[in-house]
C-alpha cells in the first residue's frame, strides 16, 4: 500500500469513528431526552407523629393520644413534558394509641391499640426544570384517606 492509500484509509477510518462517535452521542442525548418524559414510580417512608386528636364513639366524645409511628408511601405517574405530570399516590400510615380519654373519665392508658391511615390521590404536578440542582414544583391533587382506629385493652 502507498502512502496516499494510507492516507485516504485513515481518513475513512476518521469519518466513520467521528459519524459512530456523533450517532452514539445523538442516541445518548435522545435517550436521556426519552427518560426525561414518560411513567415513573417513586418510593418512600418514615416516621408518622400526629398530635393529640378529638374523638367521637357514639354518644361519647374525648382525646385520643397517639405515639410516634411509621409511614410508607408511593406514587405511580406519567411525565407529559418537561413541566407536566399526573400522578396516583397511596399510602400506609400507622401510630400507636398512648391514651384515650373519654367524657369526663380520666383517661385510660391502651394497650395493643393502633390508628392506621390510607390515604389515596390523584396529582397534578407542575415544575420548574431549571440548570440547578433544585427543582420547584407545585402540586394539586383530591383524594381521601380510610382511617380506621383499633382499640384493644384498657
Amino acid at each position: 500500500m502507498n502512502e496516499k492509500s494510507r492516507t485516504i484509509s485513515g481518513i475513512r477510518r476518521a469519518g466513520l469513528l467521528a459519524i459512530g462517535t456523533t450517532t452514539l452521542a445523538w442516541l445518548g442525548m435522545a435517550s436521556a431526552l426519552a427518560q426525561q418524559y414518560g411513567p415513573y414510580l417513586k418510593v418512600d417512608g418514615g416516621v408518622n407523629i400526629v398530635g393529640d386528636t378529638d374523638i367521637s364513639i357514639g354518644d361519647a366524645s374525648g382525646k385520643l393520644s397517639l405515639g410516634s409511628g411509621f409511614r410508607v408511601d408511593g406514587a405511580v405517574g406519567y411525565e407529559l413534558g418537561r413541566w407536566v405530570a399526573l400522578e396516583f399516590e397511596g399510602g400506609y400510615a400507622e401510630n400507636s394509641v398512648n391514651k384515650l380519654t373519654l367524657d369526663s373519665s380520666g383517661g385510660n392508658s391502651i394497650s395493643d391499640s393502633t390508628l392506621t391511615q390510607v390515604p389515596l390521590l390523584v396529582n397534578f404536578v407542575a415544575r420548574y426544570e431549571n440548570e440547578s440542582d433544585w427543582v420547584p414544583y407545585l402540586g394539586a391533587g383530591a383524594g381521601g384517606v380510610m382511617t380506621t382506629l383499633k382499640i384493644s385493652g384498657g
